[in-house]
């Protein structure tokens, strides 16, 4: 009972006990795969003679990447990255949640015009900053899903949810560099229309002292 409450209840348990069942079903899909070799050898054994039937059976086997152990042992690194994924996909639901936050709380300050130039300009940077930041994050983990996915393909025979599971994966990562693009776009224009403010604002302030010069050295010279 102990045990079980162990590995049921506990999350440090529990993730163990994933990590020995994907060891265990590497050997599964491994023994499969040998007896799955095997009753072809037989089916062609009668059917077209011994030699081509070692024939199939050798490349059936060969369709099976590395040893037992490599099988064992890959399954349960994959176990463990996903693991450590989901573990950072958490962190990142939060993080994002304040990211987006603070982006909005500085674009607030961005578009306040009672807000001098360069609180404006300094927001506007800040906003893109943690924007680029976000998305450099979400794409990494977004990544690191497909590699999986990826991975645990190569391990056995896939079926079609495998595939689709993969696309869908895929698409993710598109949408996340999309809609990554499309919050950096609109704050850079954001940040270019102060800067173009900032910048004719010095210039009208440079063309007012160059003014006051000449208007002073026209009346010196009156």
């Amino acid at each position: 009972v102990s045990l079980v409450a162990y590995f049921t209840s506990s999350r440090k348990g529990a993730n163990e006990l994933k990590v020995a069942m994907a060891a265990m079903g590497a050997v599964v899909e491994r023994v499969t795969g040998y007896l799955t070799a095997a009753g072809g050898y037989l089916k062609n054994l009668f059917t077209v003679g011994h030699t081509a039937a070692a024939i199939a059976y050798r490349e059936e086997i060969d369709k099976l990447p590395g040893s037992m152990q490599d099988a064992i042992n890959k399954a349960i690194e994959l176990e463990k990255r996903s693991q450590a994924l989901r573990n950072t996909q958490r962190d990142m639901t939060v993080a994002f949640a304040e990211g987006r936050a603070q982006i909005k709380e500085y674009n607030m300050v961005a578009e306040d015009v009672t807000r001098s130039l360069e609180d404006r300009l300094e927001a506007a940077q800040k906003a893109i900053d943690i924007e680029k930041g976000l998305m450099a994050e979400r794409q990494r983990i977004a990544q690191e899903e497909v590699d999986i996915q990826k991975a645990k393909m190569a391990l056995t025979e896939n079926t079609e949810a495998d595939q689709q599971k993969l696309v869908d994966l895929e698409v993710d990562l598109i949408n996340i560099r999309t809609e990554s693009a499309e919050m950096q776009t609109t704050l850079g224009n954001k940040l270019n229309i102060i800067s173009q403010q900032s910048a004719a604002a010095a210039q009208a302030e440079a063309d007012a002292i160059v003014a006051a010069e000449k208007e002073k050295q026209d009346a010196y010279d009156a």
